[in-house]
């Protein structure tokens, strides 16, 4: 094989069986499941633990600022799956989006830490379930624990076996192979109770709140800019619903109307509820006397109101118990779709005739979470979580540009000829193309821009797609320099100190990315006919993969040498023998993140 074919073979894309409404899955899944499978993610460890401590530790009360600066890049991206999940009917959500779009490879890479990042986040969730119960309890249940049950002292592993996180995660792994109605019953009578929480934690912090928490600059905003600021890249994450929705695409009656719709609107509520119970929370108590631990129902004892605490408490069980069930889900679908395309072991995409799910992906999934919860102490690997979602929200923009610069195959062809033909008997002329009108005649070098477009033509062909794909390339790798030269992790000191080196780096990577983004703004695109067609292409596709490659610029160095080790084991584990391949993965993450934990040393 020639290295153009490998080269070809890496970057195929699948374009076929991509609307094929026939599916082995049961499709019982009703738009009120599917949004409530949205909100009932985002509404558990995040809402009732790390708003409180990102408060205390990081924004104080000017979290609201932080949620509304995170909201934005998480509105942009959700854009973009909205797009892709009204146009495939297809499990898989960021991995088959990625395939369409970018290709195999990039795919494999996507689905491939986004199998991680599920597994540990149930992981990361059964910890917090379990620290959440202790604390409600005043700390009895882990002096139990270490009194009578097992204590040790070993670096990267608990200090006793977490027998509460380890049962939750089973209870729920065992309760997600029953089939999607259940769990969807479940997930739908939880996340009510949780909305009926929530109601009531701002009606009470009506009553409760004292506005002197807010009264001066010093109060509301104590750790000044970079507080806000590093509390909106902390909070980014508590909006990660509408990848989990997208997942449910092959278990939803009529997925194309519903996905997007239930993607949108779980995506508002979710903002909205995070913003009013940040701003309840912090009002109600002063920032610098939040719980660590349990800061939503410790607020209410610290006002006296102790049934309010236990019943807030409760609200918190069941939002984090449908997280749990959530992330569970969307890892059976991820594994199932790349096993099924053959990029892992294919005895994985084995539906199970009787209740219509794939239950060796769902043991696979929900096994090794258990596992990792029971022993390993997973504080040191909450980055691993932010790099695989950084990755696909990132991947997935990209994917929505540049299906705009593919060339228009039949079907587009014959919808765009009739669209043109009543085009002409109706003489309109849309606002943006009389916006376009005005700013080119406007501008200076208005012949040289026509005359470049006519060359191109006005619609996308081969050699205008490659020409995209190399300026996306260019605009990708610029960026990713020009943040490492600007991120206060990275290069922000040197050019403090100007550093010529730096500078020049910096300038560098400034001008090929304007150069690249200008050449992307000259070629032909075309539209995607569908309801919830991303706007102002390629503006907002553009603002997406820019915000989250900076994020990703901000990550250690330590969680960048973890992706490629877990990379390079990605891609040993395709090799291995099909009949080794459960056994191997269902210890896989937790040997992983037991290297990962001891700097890469022996684990015994």
């Amino acid at each position: 094989m020639s290295c153009d074919d490998f080269w070809k073979l890496l970057v195929r894309s699948r374009r076929h069986d991509l609307t094929d409404e026939d599916t082995l899955f049961n499709r019982c899944l009703t738009i009120l499941d599917v949004m409530l499978l949205g909100v009932g993610s985002m509404l558990g460890p995040g809402l009732y633990v790390a708003t409180g401590q990102i408060a205390r530790d990081t924004a104080g009360p000017a979290i609201v600022i932080s949620l509304v600066i995170a909201a934005i890049p998480a509105i942009l991206s959700s854009m973009c799956y909205a797009e892709f999940s009204a146009r495939v009917s297809k499990t898989g959500s960021s991995y088959v989006y990625t395939y369409i779009g970018l290709g195999e490879i990039w795919a494999f890479i996507v689905g491939w830490n986004l199998i991680l990042e599920n597994v540990l986040a149930s992981a990361l969730i059964g910890n917090e379930f379990s620290k959440f119960v202790n604390s409600v309890s005043g700390g009895l249940i882990y002096k139990f624990m270490e009194e009578h049950v097992a204590h040790w002292n070993k670096k990267g592993f608990r200090s006793f076996p977490d027998i509460i996180a380890f049962g939750i995660i089973v209870f729920f792994t065992l309760l997600s192979t029953t089939g999607p109605r259940k769990p969807a019953l479940f997930m739908r009578l939880s996340t009510l109770f949780n909305l009926f929480v929530i109601l009531f934690v701002v009606l009470s912090g009506f009553y409760f709140m004292d506005t002197r928490n807010w009264e001066t600059l010093e109060k509301f905003a104590p750790f000044g800019f970079n507080g806000i600021m590093t509390g909106a890249s902390l909070s980014y994450f508590a909006f990660l619903g509408f990848d989990i929705i997208n997942s449910a695409s092959e278990e939803t009656t009529d997925p194309k109307r519903v996905v997007p719709f239930a993607n949108t609107v779980s995506t508002y509520v979710g903002v909205f509820i995070y913003l009013i119970t940040a701003a309840i929370l912090t009002l109600i108590i002063p920032y610098n006397k939040l719980s660590f631990l349990s800061p939503l129902p410790d607020a209410f004892a610290y006002q006296g109101f102790h049934i309010g605490k236990y019943f807030v408490a409760a609200g918190g069980f069941f939002g984090m118990s449908t997280a749990l069930l959530t992330f569970i889900y969307a890892g059976t679908r991820l594994i199932y779709a790349m096993a099924n395309d053959g990029l892992i072991f294919q005895c994985l995409a084995k539906i199970n005739n009787r209740v219509s799910i794939p239950m060796r992906a769902s043991l696979l999934c929900g096994l090794s979470a258990s596992v990792i919860a029971l022993f390993l102490d997973l504080n040191d690997l909450v980055e691993m979580l932010s790099i695989g979602t950084l990755f696909a929200y990132t991947a997935v923009p990209l994917a929505v540009l540049l299906e705009r610069y593919r060339p228009l195959d039949e079907s587009e062809l014959q919808y765009q000829a009739i669209e043109e033909e009543l085009s002409s008997e109706n003489g309109d002329v849309t606002c943006y193309e009389k916006l376009q009108e005005t700013l080119q005649s406007a501008h200076s070098y208005h012949h040289r821009v026509m005359a470049f477009r006519a060359r191109l033509g006005d619609q996308p062909s081969e050699e205008t797609h490659r020409i995209a794909g190399v300026a996306a390339s260019c605009i990708l790798f610029s960026f990713f320099g020009f943040s490492l030269t600007v991120s206060p992790s990275a290069g922000l000191s040197d050019i403090l100190d100007i550093n010529p080196v730096v500078l020049f780096a910096c300038c560098l990577m400034s001008f090929i990315l304007i150069l690249a983004m200008v050449v992307l703004f000259l070629l032909p695109t075309k539209r995607i006919r569908t309801a919830h067609e991303v706007p102002l292409v390629p503006f907002v596709p553009l603002a997406s993969i820019l915000i989250n490659i900076y994020l990703l610029t901000n990550l250690s160095r330590w969680t960048w040498a973890r992706f490629a080790a877990w990379m390079f084991l990605g891609k040993f584990s395709t090799h291995l023998h099909p009949l080794l391949g459960f056994s191997y993965l269902v210890f896989f993450n937790w040997i992983y993140c037991g290297f990962c934990l001891n700097g890469y040393s022996k684990i015994w």
